[in-house]
């Protein structure tokens, strides 16, 4: 049997950006959809980190970056993903999220 292996990681400013090395799956909170809880479900392993996380994020092109409706970030933190997806990132949204991230970049 598969262990389930999910990390939530806080942001604080006090804290370096979090270690997203490790998975495949990172996913961004959001304020209305929770893909992490479907994904929990599905026993699949992700990363949880807040939008306040991106610009520092060590994202590579072979993970998959999920983020949640509504997508309100800064512009660090579009332009952190523009440039993920630019490498070959993969990025899935949700519904408010095109508009508000995709659409800007």
């Amino acid at each position: 049997m598969r262990a389930l292996f999910v990390t939530v990681l806080a942001s604080t400013a006090a804290l370096a950006a979090p270690d997203v090395s490790h998975a495949k799956v990172v996913v961004v909170r959001g304020s209305a959809d929770h893909m992490e809880q479907v994904l929990q479900h599905a026993k699949v392993d992700f990363v949880a980190v807040s939008p306040a996380d991106l610009p520092e994020l060590a994202l590579n092109a072979k993970q998959v970056l999920m983020v949640n409706c509504t997508g309100d970030m800064s512009p660090q933190a579009r332009e952190r993903v523009r440039r993920f997806v630019a490498a070959g990132g993969f990025l899935y949204t949700t519904d408010h999220a095109v508009h508000q991230l995709i659409e800007p970049i």
